[in-house]
């Protein structure tokens, strides 16, 4: 069975330790083609090709806390072809993983607060006040049932 997750982009820095918006390095990985999954990823050993994913952007940049793209992993790509210029100069670690990506959409941002109650770890949670811990760690699993409802915030909001 195919796995279905939300990646997370947060906003980076570049070399002159300026911010850079979740939303250009989100947008410029995926229309380059790729995503890369770091070693302290959760979930990075889960996914494989074919698996679903959508992308939330937390952070304090253009349309963060909201959900922006769904598209699927195709093969992993060989490290070789990460090179500095594929992360807009911005400082991050190696990537343990790369995946290509494919058949990515972007869409009018979906914002997180409306996403969280059909989530199932959300309405398992006590304090609700501490959603953001549910979107830690750079991918999240979620159901297909989950992903359905999402997608279908999307069509609504087109």
């Amino acid at each position: 069975m195919a796995g279905v997750f939300i990646l997370i982009c947060s906003d980076g820095y570049d070399l002159n330790d300026r911010r850079v918006d979740g939303l250009a390095i989100a947008s410029y990985r995926l229309k380059s083609g790729y995503w890369p999954l770091y070693s302290n990823t959760r979930n990075r050993r889960a996914i494989r090709p074919g698996d679903e994913f959508l992308v939330y952007l937390a952070g304090s940049g253009q349309d963060s806390r909201s959900i922006v793209a769904h598209g699927f992993f195709g093969p992993k790509k060989k490290r070789s072809v990460f090179s500095e210029e594929d992360e807009l100069d911005i400082v991050s670690g190696n990537p343990e993983t790369i995946f290509g990506v494919k058949d990515v959409e972007f869409f009018n941002p979906i914002l997180i607060r409306n996403v969280l109650p059909i989530l199932h770890s959300y309405k398992r949670m006590k304090n609700k006040l501490r959603w953001g811990s549910l979107l830690v760690g750079g991918a999240r699993r979620i159901s297909a049932d989950e992903m359905h409802n999402i997608l279908e915030m999307k069509c609504a909001s087109d």
